[in-house]
């Protein structure tokens, strides 16, 4: 679908994807973390499943306030809210 940004199997809008942008644009110290934990990690035939779970929890952190502010600031200026995201329990919970 053009238009769309598909991240975790869900579509998601332009307008989200540049959201995230500017949220991970303010978290490149943690984004770096990351990205360095990953890199050694796999060149070391070493990656597995909660290898970098720190620094991945700190960027998503750092992502979720990103977020939140700015849809604070939306609100603040008039836009509708949105819906509240659940939190990283209730997503990942089986329906």
């Amino acid at each position: 679908m053009e238009g769309n940004f598909y991240t975790s199997q869900k579509s998601v809008s332009i307008r989200a994807k540049g959201q995230l942008a500017r949220a991970y644009a303010q978290c490149q110290p943690q984004a770096d973390a990351y990205g360095h934990c990953v890199e050694i990690a796999h060149s070391n035939k070493a990656l597995e499943k909660d290898t970098c779970k720190e620094q991945r929890l700190a960027l998503r952190e750092c992502i979720d306030r990103a977020v939140d502010s700015r849809c604070a600031q939306s609100v603040a200026n008039g836009a509708p809210s949105a819906e509240p995201r659940p939190t990283p329990a209730e997503a990942t919970a089986p329906r």
